[in-house]
């Protein structure tokens, strides 16, 4: 009887487990808006909302709670959408309501509401406009970058930038992927994390540096997978996949481009020059890279084309221009010569990147922001103000018009803002369709050029969010007061969540009293237009509204969206159309920030005299041991990074070494001895003797000097002097 019991009991719970089991099924087939999970395409059965907002399918409980809660204040609840608070204590003293509804119950509350039976809670403030709400939420979310970049993290919709990855992995594999560049991002931008929240939430000042402060950020190293690395490697040497194009299709693409961080930046390198150039030129680089490996290769191909081109150093820019209409899309390299001159190959070619790069950034081209309009009532030192263009260009003059007078951008390019009201400049937005052009094929090439670009203008040319943060880079004065007004508006939203009991008229009384440097926000008379520019409103009619306490904080949206978004939006499709003419640009967000920099203008690391003597050569009457070679070493490890830079464009013809430095320079570093008479075979004339470099082949040929100091004058006299013309020597 026992054993019967217990053989009863077993079955009723298999039963029992059944339903559990088939009851948790239902329940988890059906996500937030009523579609049951894994299956798109079936029909939604249920609508879950929180107070009149139905919940996304892609929200979490949580997400769900922070922004549609009741926790906030009446003041918060109108602007719920932003992110001014990441959390709060008071989200958890509160019992919030989710409320369901079945699909055709849902269906005839939407018909209803269209009828005219909306919410009353929720409707439009009065006095604000539809276009109004729409520009709002254009710009909701550029208050801190840190939080603007987990955002973009966290997007997990068919729009976001998990949306390539859909058809390539399983549902949890995309969770795990999701939840990894959440953490990535989180990472990155940990430091703007701690200074928001300790902003933001004065009570929460102690635990935020408790609790958070002591977590040090990982290195980008830890975020490698080895295995990923091996299988994308193995992908990209593949002749017959590189043929097919099948990598542009195919899960490198899209995890390569969406979660970047899991691949070393050399493996992604490698995948952009494999997958984004054809499949010519990638079996052509392919074949190289064997043959550096020492591998042998069962295809060989003959050479891609090249194009040569003679131009004019008088007419660079509109030569430059023509050039890339006529050739820009050829799938041939392109190089350079100038008339008058018998300089051929590699050297003038990339004197031709640096010239031009040198040429976009005239001043009279009105095309980027000029500090030195700015600073122009001030009155500057002539030496200090030299001495800021060289740090930001850092170009010999003499390469151009020595009158010609050039943008002064210490944090790098931004282009100058234009009313969006208006129709755009055409010649401006040429301009910048002629450097998309220009960028791409310098890219396509290998050519490095020389276009300090600002990290704003990086991070849109990669598609990523601007916010708040990014005014400092732009205008720092401007982001000083932006990030004090901000402060303001957190006392005001301060003021309004403590005083709920006190009467309308001593909270208002207690917020007119806030001040910014002792000040009144209307003492400052401002109003709705762009600060330095007048001409660009930042709303309808924005002259003659003026800026208070009480929309303090529209103003500093609209200023950031204007300044970053709206007003230089013409110029950034223009820079998109001309790259994408190239190749496409999106390949470019395979690469950080910093690494677009290296990509474009080169590295910047400092040449050592260990890296010199492994990575330089020493022939025809010189070695490694050679007096003149140390006298060499010395001085240029010894150089600033200014006469570095000089050194490098005498030598090679571009300010800056490629994408890895001194050991990826190729042609390597040549040195040879100097005997152009027999005559200088005299000690006292060898001093006399000047240096001289055959760019094409980064060929220095250096007089043997028995003097450090005298080898040092005379390099550096070549190095001024020696520029703007290729003859023979």
């Amino acid at each position: 009887k026992e054993k019967e019991k217990e053989k009863e009991d077993k079955e009723v719970s298999k039963d029992k487990g059944k339903d559990v089991e088939k009851k948790k099924g239902d329940a988890n087939g059906a996500s937030a808006s009523g579609c049951p999970s894994g299956d798109s395409t079936s029909q939604a059965k249920a609508v879950l909302k929180m107070g009149s907002n139905p919940l996304s399918s892609g929200m979490t409980i949580f997400q769900c709670i922070h922004k549609y809660g009741n926790w906030r204040s009446p003041a918060e609840r109108q602007t719920a959408d932003r992110p001014a608070h990441l959390t709060s204590r008071r989200m958890w003293d509160v019992c919030h309501s989710v409320y369901y509804s079945t699909l055709d119950e849902a269906t005839n509350a939407a018909a209803q509401n269209k009828s005219g039976s909306a919410d009353p809670e929720n409707a439009p403030e009065e006095g604000k406009s539809a276009e109004d709400e729409k520009v709002e939420g254009q710009f909701v979310g550029l208050i801190t970058e840190g939080i603007v970049s987990i955002e973009r993290a966290m997007d997990d919709t068919d729009e976001g930038l998990m949306a390539d990855l859909h058809k390539c992995v399983s549902p949890s594999t995309r969770s795990l992927l999701l939840l990894l560049r959440t953490l990535h991002a989180i990472n990155c931008n940990y430091a703007s994390l701690i200074d928001f929240l300790a902003a933001v939430e004065e009570e929460r000042e102690t635990d935020t540096k408790n609790g958070l402060i002591m977590f040090y950020p990982l290195h980008e190293s830890e975020f490698i997978s080895s295995k990923l690395t091996n299988k994308l490697l193995c992908q990209v040497h593949d002749p017959l996949l590189l043929c097919s194009g099948y990598l542009s299709a195919s899960w490198c693409q899209a995890l390569a481009i969406e979660c970047p961080f899991l691949f070393s930046f050399t493996t992604r390198r490698t995948f952009f020059e494999l997958s984004s150039f054809g499949a010519t030129r990638a079996m052509l680089m392919l074949q190289e890279r064997f043959a550096e490996q020492g591998e042998s290769t069962q295809f060989r191909f003959g050479r891609v084309q090249k194009q040569k081109i003679r131009l004019s150093r008088a007419h660079i820019l509109e030569s430059a221009m023509k050039v890339m209409t006529l050739y820009g899309t050829q799938k041939a390299f392109l190089e350079f010569e100038f008339f008058g001159e018998v300089g051929t190959g590699l050297g003038p070619t990339l004197e031709f990147y640096t010239l031009v790069s040198k040429a976009l950034q005239a001043a009279k081209l009105g095309i980027w922001r000029n500090e030195a309009e700015a600073t122009k009532k001030e009155e500057p030192p002539p030496e200090a103000l030299g001495q800021e263009q060289s740090d930001s260009m850092d170009v010999d003059e003499k390469i151009l018009d020595e009158e010609e007078v050039y943008v002064l951008s210490p944090n790098g390019l931004f282009p100058m803002p234009l009313n969006p009201e208006e129709e755009p400049n055409a010649d401006i937005l040429r301009l910048f369709t002629f450097l998309g052009e220009f960028m791409g094929r310098a890219m396509v090439d290998k050519r490095i050029i020389d276009i300090p670009l600002s990290v704003p203008f990086l991070k849109m040319l990669r598609s990523q969010p601007l916010s708040i943060d990014d005014t400092k880079a732009v205008r720092p004065e401007l982001h000083n007061f932006l990030v004090k007004a901000l402060s303001l508006v957190r006392q005001k939203q301060k003021l309004e969540a403590t005083m709920t009991n006190e009467p309308p008229e001593v909270l208002k009384t207690r917020i007119n009293q806030l001040q910014l440097d002792g000040s009144s926000i209307e003492d400052l008379c401002l109003d709705f237009t762009l600060p330095g520019h007048d001409d660009i409103p930042l709303k309808p009619d924005g002259k003659n509204i003026s800026v208070t306490i009480w929309n303090l904080e529209e103003y500093v949206g609209r200023v950031v969206h204007v300044m970053l978004k709206t007003s230089i939006a013409p110029q950034m499709a223009a820079f998109r159309d001309g790259f994408n003419s190239v190749f496409p640009i999106r390949q470019m967000q395979l690469f950080n920030i910093l690494e677009l920099d290296e990509m474009f203008c080169g590295s910047t690391q400092p040449v050592t005299i260990e890296m010199l003597e492994a990575y330089s050569v020493c022939d025809h009457g010189y070695t490694q041991n050679s007096r003149a070679v140390h006298f060499l070493f010395n001085i240029i490890a010894s150089m600033t990074p200014t006469e570095l830079r000089k050194f490098i464009l005498f030598v090679t013809g571009a300010p800056r070494l490629p994408v890895g430095g001194l050991k990826n320079l190729k042609p390597p570093l040549t040195i040879v001895r100097k005997t152009p008479d027999p005559t200088f075979d005299v000690p006292s004339k060898i001093a006399d003797a000047l240096p001289s470099v055959m760019t094409c082949a980064n060929y220095l040929k250096l007089p043997d000097y028995t003097l450090e100091e005298t080898m040092r004058e005379k390099l550096f006299l070549a190095m001024m002097e020696g520029q703007n013309s290729f003859h023979l020597s």
